[in-house]
Formats: structure tokens, C-alpha cells, sequence
């Protein structure tokens, strides 16, 4: 998991000259993956030249004013975090003003009671069934990142959420 994380920052980076401003935020209020600390660190070893990481668990850092201070949110969470109704509010604004949002596995299985989450996320963690095969569709194959990708791809996969699909889109825009 958290070499796709660096994989999906590597991509990312191409598309600018200055240095991307990623908050990494892991606060967990449910289960804890062992791997956060991992992806941390593999965060850590990206180019400087193209990448500033903020690691942290702070739910502070969820304002208006500090969101300002970054490029792109990348939420490795669970739980229902506790965030106040102006944190969400200010969450959903940056992202609408072009602040990029991403997320991995276990943010899916957080924030349950907050509705806009999980239509942003596009569903939530529904248990782990066996591995299974799904279908990623490109959803904006114009998008740097996205061209020279087929329509779909076949994934294989060990979790699900409730969406009906699972979507390819740019994170990092």
C-alpha cells in the first residue's frame, strides 16, 4: 500500500515545477493499520524537489487557514474522527476551490455519520470478502495523468465498499 502512495505522488509530481504541499493525515479513531507508519516513511525518501510532506494526526489541522498551506490532502484514516461541523464545512470548500484530495484503504471506513464524505469518496468500507477482481473506470481520460489508459482495468482487490463502482480519477488535479 504504500508504494502505491508514492506511486500516485510520482505521477503527480511531473505536472509541476514547484514542490507539491501534501498534508499526510492519519489520524485513526478506529482500527490502526500497521502500515501507516510505513507509508510515512516511505513519504519521508520522496524528491524535496517535488514534494513537501506534512505528516500528521492533528485533527487542527483540518481549517480553513492551514488547509490554505497545501497543494493536495491525503487521508490514511478511520474511525469517526471528530471533526466539528466548520472543519467539514472548511474540508469540502478547499477541495471545491481546487485543493486536491486523496485516500487509501482504511478512509473509507471513516466518517459514516458524514454523508458528503462518503458521496466524495464515492462509498464506504463494507468488510473484507476474499480477493476478488473489479473493474476501475478512467473517469477523466483527458487528464494528464489518465492519457494512454484504456476506458477500464481490470484491479484486483481484497476490499469493497458500498459503491456501486470503482472509479480511476485524478487525485491530485
Amino acid at each position: 500500500m504504500p508504494r502505491r502512495i508514492a506511486l500516485l505522488l510520482l505521477l503527480a509530481a511531473g505536472l509541476s515545477a514547484q514542490p507539491k504541499r501534501v498534508l499526510y493525515f492519519s489520524h485513526t479513531a478506529g482500527f490502526r493499520h500497521d502500515s501507516i507508519a510505513t507509508a510515512r516513511e516511505v513519504l519521508r525518501t520522496l524528491d524535496p524537489q517535488r514534494w513537501q510532506i506534512t505528516a500528521s494526526e492533528d485533527l487542527a489541522m483540518i481549517t480553513a487557514s492551514r488547509l490554505r498551506d497545501f497543494d493536495a490532502v491525503f487521508f490514511f484514516t478511520s474511525g469517526e474522527l471528530a471533526l466539528s461541523d466548520a472543519q467539514k464545512r472548511d474540508l469540502l470548500d478547499y477541495i471545491r476551490n481546487g485543493g486536491g484530495f486523496g485516500a487509501t484503504h482504511s478512509a473509507s471506513d471513516t466518517l459514516y455519520s458524514w454523508p458528503e464524505y462518503g458521496e466524495m469518496l464515492g462509498g464506504y468500507f463494507d468488510g473484507h470478502p476474499w480477493t476478488q477482481r473489479v473493474t476501475l473506470d478512467v473517469e477523466e481520460p483527458d487528464h494528464a495523468l489518465m492519457r494512454g489508459l484504456p476506458p477500464s482495468l481490470a484491479w484486483w482487490t481484497k476490499s469493497t465498499s458500498t459503491a456501486p463502482s470503482t472509479a480511476l480519477a485524478c487525485a491530485f488535479c
